[in-house]
């Protein structure tokens, strides 16, 4: 709750929430409605004993990363809060450096192979389209030429094969 607090500080340093009592941060943010708190808000910053309050939800409120390759197999799990847990899990993904050759340049750039806010913005978007009454986690498969990310969850106008044939 802390990080919650204290990144929404530094977003908003006019606001003088260093007077909010928790629940007024919640309010405020969107987490709580009518008194109750809202999925979002076990989801995000929920303790893992908090899942069970999500119905078949205890295992879905999980991020699993697994590294699959020819050499090496692995696996490792996160849970509430998954506001913290998705930099837990971009910690986990094998990301060297490649020097590229820009035309007309004398000297090489290092790129990551990865970039973390890309990474960072679909494991958000597994977390925010999760149906977590599914009972499933949201999944990042490392292979060696890429990261497949997957959920339990659809788009709320489809599924993306909906949408192939606009493109």
């Amino acid at each position: 709750m802390q990080f919650a607090i204290s990144r929404y500080e530094e977003k908003n340093p006019k606001l003088n929430i260093k007077d909010w009592r928790t629940e007024d941060f919640l309010e405020r943010v969107g987490l709580i409605k009518n008194s109750k708190l809202i999925n979002a808000c076990l989801v995000l910053l929920g303790k893992k004993e908090s899942a069970y309050k999500l119905k078949n939800s205890s295992d879905s409120v999980e991020i699993v990363w697994r590294l699959d390759t020819l050499e090496e197999k692995a696996s490792q799990y996160f849970s509430s809060p998954l506001i913290l847990s998705t930099s837990e899990a971009w910690s986990m993904i094998r990301n060297p450096k490649y020097k590229i050759f820009p035309a007309n340049e004398l000297i090489a750039r290092e790129v990551d192979k990865y970039d973390q806010k890309v990474f960072l913005e679909a494991l958000h978007n597994c977390i925010a389209h999760q149906d977590y009454y599914a009972g499933r986690r949201v999944v990042i498969l490392e292979k060696v030429d890429k990261l497949i990310f997957t959920n339990a969850g659809n788009f709320y106008d489809g599924k993306a094969e909906d949408f192939r044939n606009l493109w």
